[in-house]
C-alpha cells in the first residue's frame, strides 16, 4: 500500500508527497506549470527591468556595484541551504524527524530554490550593466 512517494526528479531535487502515484503525478503537473509560469514572469520581469547595456556613460550605480561585490557569496548561501534542505528529505529517518512539517519544509525547499535563481539573474544583470556585454 502507498501511501506517500518520495519521488527524485533531477537536478538533486527531491520532493515528497502524500497520497499514492496518480495523485502524485496530478500534483506535480501542476507544481510544475506554477513554477514554468514564475519562470516566465520573473524572466519578463527581468527583460522589462534592464537597462540598455553599459557604456562609457551607463556604469553601475555605487549601490549596484556593492551589490555585485557580494552576490556570489548570497548565492552560495542560498544554494547551501537548497542542499541543507533537500539532505533533509533524502534521510532514512525524515518521516520520524519532520514528518509534521512535510508540507513546511516543501515550501521552504521551492522558496529556496526560486531565491537562488532570482540570485543567478540578478548577478547576470549585474555582469552586464558592468560590462557592457
Amino acid at each position: 500500500m502507498c501511501n506517500g512517494i518520495l519521488a527524485f526528479e533531477g537536478d538533486g531535487y527531491v520532493h515528497f508527497s502524500e497520497g499514492d502515484y496518480d495523485y502524485y503525478i496530478e500534483k506535480r503537473d501542476v507544481r510544475f506549470a506554477e513554477t514554468a509560469s514564475k519562470v516566465e514572469t520573473t524572466k519578463a520581469k527581468d527583460i522589462g527591468a534592464r537597462r540598455k547595456p553599459a557604456t562609457a556613460g551607463n556604469k553601475l550605480k555605487w549601490k549596484e556595484a556593492r551589490e555585485l561585490e557580494g552576490i556570489e557569496e548570497n548565492i552560495q548561501r542560498a544554494e547551501e541551504d537548497v542542499l541543507r534542505l533537500e539532505a533533509m528529505f533524502s534521510a532514512p529517518d525524515f518521516h520520524e524527524k519532520f514528518g509534521d512539517r512535510t508540507m513546511q519544509l516543501v515550501e521552504e525547499l521551492e522558496s529556496a530554490k526560486a531565491t537562488v535563481e532570482k540570485l543567478y539573474l540578478r548577478w547576470h544583470t549585474l555582469e552586464e550593466l558592468k560590462g557592457g556585454a
